[in-house]
C-alpha cells in the first residue's frame, strides 16, 4: 500500500469536507427529530382511550378560573393523566391525575391537549 501525504491545501479541503459531512448528518438528525415530533399523536383528553396514561401538553382555555382550578387539581403541563371512566354519552369523564380521581365535563376535557406516553412506568408493580 502506498501512503500519500496531503498538501496543506488538500488537508484543508478534506477537513472542510468532514465538517460539511458532519453538519449534513446533524441536519438530517434534526430534521428526523422534527418529523418524529410531528408524527407524535396529539389529541384532547376527550379523545383518549381508557386506562392509558397520557402527558398533558397544554390547556387551551380562555377561562382563567378554569385553568387555575385544573392546575390546583394537578392537571397542568407535563403532568400524567389517565382516563378511567366516562358516562355513556361521554358527557362526564373520570380521570386519574397524581393518584386522585377527578370528574371533568366534556367541554373541559376537550380543552386539554395530551399525547400518549410511549413507555409508561408501572407504579403498582410488586417488583418495584
Amino acid at each position: 500500500m502506498r501512503s500519500f501525504a496531503l498538501s496543506p491545501d488538500k488537508q484543508e479541503r478534506s477537513s472542510c469536507n468532514k465538517i460539511i459531512e458532519s453538519t449534513t448528518t446533524s441536519d438530517i438528525a434534526e430534521s428526523k427529530q422534527s418529523q418524529d415530533s410531528k408524527e407524535r399523536i396529539l389529541m384532547t383528553l376527550y379523545d383518549c382511550p381508557k386506562n392509558q396514561p397520557h402527558k398533558v401538553l397544554a390547556i387551551h382555555t380562555k377561562d382563567d378560573a378554569l385553568r387555575n382550578r385544573l392546575i390546583a387539581m394537578g392537571i397542568c403541563h407535563d403532568s400524567t393523566i389517565t382516563l378511567c371512566h366516562s358516562t355513556l354519552a361521554k358527557a362526564t369523564l373520570c380521570v386519574l391525575a397524581n393518584d386522585t380521581q377527578i370528574a371533568l365535563r366534556a367541554e373541559e376535557a376537550k380543552e386539554i391537549e395530551v399525547c400518549p406516553i410511549e413507555n409508561p412506568k408501572i407504579t403498582n408493580s410488586p417488583l418495584t
